[in-house]
């Protein structure tokens, strides 16, 4: 549910004229949970000051797994998560159990669970899986033809000339991992990523970023070669780490379901300390969860 102050006052004042049934002490909790979404960001207590044409909005109950991942979206067919940092998606050499991957086939068991794509170990934010072959072969052919909308928010060291654009090259991985860029069609495999600024501060920008392709490492290597690396990621180039984490947020993916053919856009909310880098300046580039 949503709706928009036609008033000054309290949040909880204006919450109980909207939901009259409900106690001081749900809807206190409703906020304590993050489920009071302000002007597309959680209310950080019940008693904060609303102004007149703030939007507020009541999100759905959040659930999430034995091991602290938050579902954002699951039926029969499909789930949707929101992939912490650190964590890995999928098994490597490395390491094949601490993945969102194994976490998910535990929980689902006997279900089994099917990779659909993947997101960088220090990327957040939404991640798709499918609980059926036939979803997953579906989703594959979507993300091969680039109809999914893939939408992430990057804070990055510097500022643009141009408030948004597109980054078009070939990318190829070396020996050690490293993904690199060419303009060399022979070298690699296309990547395009479009970009816009949504804000910026004395060292950094705010950039909401868009895939038309999902390529290794794609916006990293893409902000490093434009000469603005993704804040905290020493791997290509940035010189800062402000709040000791790569400031990579897939926030928002949007696809027609496999199975049903209903339209979905899942979200996931920007890390709040992002927010601490950079203010949003442009209306529209604070990002919030539905599903």
């Amino acid at each position: 549910m949503k709706f928009t102050a036609d008033r000054d006052g309290p949040l909880l004042d204006l919450l109980q004229e909207q939901h009259p049934q409900s106690s001081k002490t749900t809807l206190r909790s409703w906020v304590k949970e993050g489920r009071i979404l302000v002007d597309q960001r959680p209310a950080k207590k019940a008693n904060q000051e609303i102004v007149s044409g703030q939007q507020i909005e009541l999100g759905t109950k959040k659930k999430f797994l034995p091991q602290g991942i938050e579902v954002l979206y699951d039926d029969a067919h499909i789930t949707v998560i929101h992939k912490p940092e650190r964590l890995l998606s999928v098994s490597t050499d490395f390491d094949q159990e601490n993945t969102a991957h194994a976490i998910l086939k535990d929980y689902y068991y006997p279900k089994k669970v099917f990779v659909v794509h993947r997101l960088d170990q220090d990327t957040s934010g939404v991640m798709l899986f499918a609980l059926k072959e036939e979803a997953c072969e579906e989703l594959k052919k979507m993300f091969e033809a680039h109809s999914l909308k893939r939408s992430y928010t990057a804070i990055v060291e510097g500022h643009f000339k141009e408030k948004q654009g597109t980054w078009k090259s070939y990318l190829f991985e070396d020996s050690n991992y490293v993904v690199h860029s060419s303009q060399d069609p022979k070298r690699g495999k296309l990547a395009i990523t479009h970009y816009q600024v949504d804000g910026t501060s004395k060292r950094y920008s705010l950039l909401d970023v868009t895939l038309e392709t999902g390529k290794k490492n794609q916006i990293r290597v893409h902000c490093s070669e434009a000469g603005h690396p993704i804040v905290g990621d020493k791997k290509y180039g940035a010189e800062t780490n402000t709040i000791r984490r790569l400031c990579l947020h897939a926030y928002a993916l949007s696809f027609e379901h496999p199975v049903t053919k209903k339209h979905l856009t899942i979200r996931s909310l920007v890390p709040e300390k992002f927010y601490q880098l950079v203010k949003p300046g442009l209306k529209g580039c604070t990002k919030t969860k539905s599903g």
